[in-house]
């Protein structure tokens, strides 16, 4: 008996904090199981169909909303649910998949459309009652403030728009990216509960430069690179082409010490273009909102000295900014991005430039004048 305890398999179990322990491996071979029940059965398809549902379908639904699952698991997971609605029919296993998932086809679950269900159900179960797990489920909202503060985002509506940049496996670590990746993924609007509140403060740093992070998702949805410039291909010189890839890995570097610093919108640096002075900067072709108009009309200073930025970030962090259209990304009007920039320079105690890119040279500016 004692042998059979120490070699049995480990059971999941439940905590404050989750499932922990919990293989996916044996969920998907529970509905590899309840798959197999379906070959070569007597009963009407409806009927099989169901008995899927509440065996296989059932054991993923208890968990979905607690465990992380990866892409691969999600895929051969998905793969095990389409085998049974084909066994369920009677089909051999080559029949096309299509006719099963399809909104045109029979609608049937799929395995991201259970977990987007159960992540939103979850929370909304929990806040049903003034209970422990209402106090529990309030207090998990700090993971949703992680999940903005990690994408430079300000609400759930916001990190839903931004999850078209990013894979699946990178919302592993927390819930609420598994929710707006399912939102995202499936079209479908998520509603925060009552009890939550979304406030917007301006641009955040996500909806300011996703233009320009499309621009380089969409040339490696074709097959480019960096390594794969070609002059007159994208009307874009060599520099500007690695500065995709380079700058928004700068970017992404910096962007946390820019909102611990204060600057948590598009707006807190943003400075007007002085006509008079500098010479204008033109914005790549493919990142023009509107055909004919190149020129940048304000741009974002990153001024020296915040922490934990160093010289070569702050750097190709301007460079990357002035590719950005600053009209296509909404970014605040030109007067209110004149007074928020006047009141963080004062605060920070910088100088600014007159020469239009003094900022990007190594030595600064030597003729600072009064704001």
């Amino acid at each position: 008996m004692l042998s059979q305890t120490l070699n049995a398999p480990q059971i999941s179990f439940g905590t404050s904090f989750g499932f922990q322990n919990l293989p996916t491996k044996k969920l998907v071979l529970e509905n590899e199981d309840a798959r197999d029940l379906l070959r070569h059965h007597p009963v009407p398809p409806e009927q099989a169909i169901d008995l899927f549902t509440s065996i296989g379908v059932g054991s993923f639904r208890y968990s979905a909303a607690l465990v992380p699952w990866t892409e691969k698991e999600l895929e051969r997971l998905e793969s095990v649910w389409i085998q049974a609605y084909k066994w369920a029919w009677g089909l051999p296993r080559t029949t096309a998949s299509d006719v099963f998932t399809l909104p045109e086809g029979m609608e049937y679950l799929r395995p991201v459309g259970v977990m987007a269900q159960e992540l939103c159900r979850h929370p909304q179960r929990c806040l049903k009652h003034e209970d422990v797990a209402r106090q529990l489920t309030l207090c998990d909202l700090h993971d949703l403030h992680l999940a903005c503060e990690q994408w430079a985002c300000d609400s759930l509506r916001e990190l839903t728009e931004e999850m078209e940049m990013w894979k699946w496996d990178d919302t592993l670590d927390n819930k609420w990216a598994r929710v707006a990746m399912c939102s995202q993924m499936l079209n479908i609007p998520i509603d925060m509960p009552e009890d939550i509140k979304e406030e917007r403060r301006g641009t955040s740093w996500a909806r300011a430069t996703r233009e320009l992070r499309r621009l380089r998702h969409r040339i490696e949805l074709v097959e480019g690179s960096k390594d794969q410039w070609e002059a007159g291909v994208w009307h874009m010189d060599k520099e500007r082409w690695n500065l995709l890839w380079t700058g928004e890995q700068a970017f992404w570097k910096a962007v946390p010490h820019l909102m611990a610093a204060g600057h948590r919108t598009a707006e807190a640096l943003t400075e007007p273009r002085q006509l008079d002075t500098g010479r204008p900067y033109k914005i790549p072709q493919l990142m023009a909102a509107q055909e004919g108009e190149h020129t940048q009309l304000m741009r974002i200073l990153v001024s020296r000295g915040i922490r934990g930025i160093d010289e070569r970030t702050r750097v190709l962090t301007h460079w990357w900014f002035d590719m950005v259209d600053w009209r296509s990304s909404q970014v605040g009007s030109v007067s209110h991005a004149r007074s928020f920039r006047r009141s963080a320079l004062r605060s920070a105690r910088v100088h600014r430039c007159r020469c239009w890119h003094a900022a990007l040279c190594a030595d600064g500016c030597s003729t600072p004048v009064t704001v």
